[in-house]
């Protein structure tokens, strides 16, 4: 549990200091973005879901992952909310919920792997 509220923590903060993120400027850029963030979302929910970091979904999750497009997505997320919010207030919220349940898996998944490296000391 400290894990998964220390990896929150380091995600929001890494929000907070990016700077260099792009940003929808009508609402079908926001739609689009939204969109985006809710199919990786049920990329990261169906990995949570199996339990298992070497399921398929938990597979693709971790590659996009380390490809470097879930900080990104995090990160444009996080520094343009507020413009987000005035362009739309649902799909916002929608945007919200599936950066939650991505966050959640990232959780998730650092658990496991430190389950597995306190297993080997």
């Amino acid at each position: 549990m400290k894990i998964r509220v220390l990896i929150i923590t380091l995600s929001l903060l890494s929000v907070c200091l990016s700077a260099l993120a792009s940003a929808a400027d009508n609402k079908v850029e926001l739609e689009v973005l939204v969109s985006n963030y809710e199919e990786l979302a049920v990329d990261a929910k169906n990995c949570t879901d199996s339990r298992n970091q070497k399921s398929a979904p938990c597979t693709r999750f971790i590659e996009i992952f380390n490809n470097g497009e879930i900080n990104n997505i995090i990160k444009s997320f996080g520094n343009n909310v507020s413009r987000y919010l005035s362009i739309d207030q649902e799909l916002t919220l929608r945007g919200v919920t599936a950066v939650g349940h991505v966050a959640d898996t990232l959780g998730f998944l650092f658990e496991k792997q430190t389950q597995k490296l306190q297993k080997r000391t």
